[in-house]
């Protein structure tokens, strides 16, 4: 199995900023910024 990587606060931020810069404020949610992300929306708690 590869390791997690680290997707920090922050990062989160700025990929929402970008989305709704370039899509909008009514595209965004979890789906487009983890996609923005490179990552799953997969919590694994």
């Amino acid at each position: 199995m590869s390791p997690k990587s680290k997707i920090t606060r922050d990062m989160v931020i700025d990929a929402a900023f970008e989305v709704v810069r370039k899509t909008g404020a009514e595209n965004i949610n979890a789906q487009t910024v983890s996609k923005k992300l490179s990552c799953s929306t997969y919590i694994g708690v």
